[in-house]
């Protein structure tokens, strides 16, 4: 069988013609680079024959320096670079002007990649170079622990309820319904306050409605930036304090701007073992966030851990 080849011999792309990217190959090699000029999708179709090796997914515009590429497996929704086993991918190729499926890693075997042209894609991949897929938040661990994360490790921040011990995740905009059933104080006439919020959409504070002044009034204060700062927090036991208490805090935003996986919460967090054990929240590296702007009640102290390692956070306070 012949080894593969570079050869840049396609051009004018017919979505009826299938085109040879690797035939019988049976060494690392580039093989034959697919003019893809203006075509927005491209089928690839990997074969082999007891291959042992691996194909890479590549494209280029200049057609001399070449990047890894996405695509997608349509029998399993998998977005991937690379392949060891045969597969049907799709690749989005819109800004590209050639497609290879480079070989590498040879061991044994030959393998055959073919190519086609598409108009439409079989499934879009939602951010090519970011690899968004589904978002959707996952079933917890355990319906008893409130505390289970979610399945799904695209999900980085999400609405949560405090009910005076511990942070309960919510997967839909919080009710009324849901905060009394979290014992969060509503001192007002319910059904005022249900029915501002149910009819006009208005953020009500509990002080600003009375049965005596059903129409929310505006304060003399306006909420304004309070703390604006990045902290450290490494394993030190108990956490470092993120957050001092504060009786005036209306909200916060922490958000993980290192590489390591950090743990929110109070004191009780201890190093070593998954502070989740012990009420601690993960604030997910590299972006992830835990928003308290809808936090009613809570002031406390915020600390942060992380398991091994050190992060840097960045925190809003108002």
């Amino acid at each position: 069988m012949a080894a593969s080849t570079a050869n840049d011999k396609f051009s004018h792309l017919s979505p009826t013609t299938v085109y040879a990217l690797q035939s019988a190959a049976d060494a690392n090699g580039n093989g034959n680079a697919l003019d893809v000029g203006g075509t927005p999708y491209v089928g690839v179709q990997v074969v082999g024959d007891a291959f042992n090796g691996t194909v890479n997914f590549e494209g280029s515009i200049d057609g001399d320096n070449w990047v890894s590429v996405q695509a997608l497996n349509v029998a399993t929704g998998a977005v991937v670079t690379t392949t060891t086993a045969d597969g049907v991918f799709n690749i989005p190729t819109g800004v590209l002007s050639k497609v290879r499926a480079r070989i590498s890693g040879y061991v044994a075997g030959t393998v055959t990649v073919t190519a086609r042209a598409a108009v439409h894609g079989s499934r879009d991949i939602a951010s090519v170079g970011g690899g968004t897929v589904d978002t959707e938040l996952g079933a917890a661990i355990a319906a008893a622990d409130n505390m289970a994360n979610p399945t799904a490790p695209q999900v980085l921040a999400h609405e949560m309820v405090w009910d005076g011990a511990t942070w309960d995740r919510q997967t839909q905009p919080l009710t009324d319904a849901q905060l009394r059933a979290a014992d969060v104080p509503v001192t007002a006439s319910q059904a005022t306050h249900d029915g501002l919020n149910a009819n006009a959409n208005l953020q009500v504070a509990d002080a600003d409605v009375s049965n005596t002044n059903p129409v929310p009034t505006k304060g003399t204060t306006v909420a304004t930036l309070n703390t604006q700062k990045t902290v450290t927090v490494d394993t030190t036991a108990n956490g470092i304090e993120i957050l001092a208490a504060n009786a005036d805090r209306k909200g916060f935003i922490i958000t993980n701007n290192g590489a390591t996986d950090c743990y929110l919460g109070d004191t009780t967090l201890t190093s070593g073992a998954a502070p989740a054990a012990n009420g601690g929240i993960i604030c997910k590296a590299g972006g992830g966030a835990v928003s308290g702007s809808q936090m009613d009640g809570y002031t406390g102290a915020i600390h942060g851990i992380t398991e091994a390692g050190s992060t840097v956070v960045g925190v809003w306070e108002w």
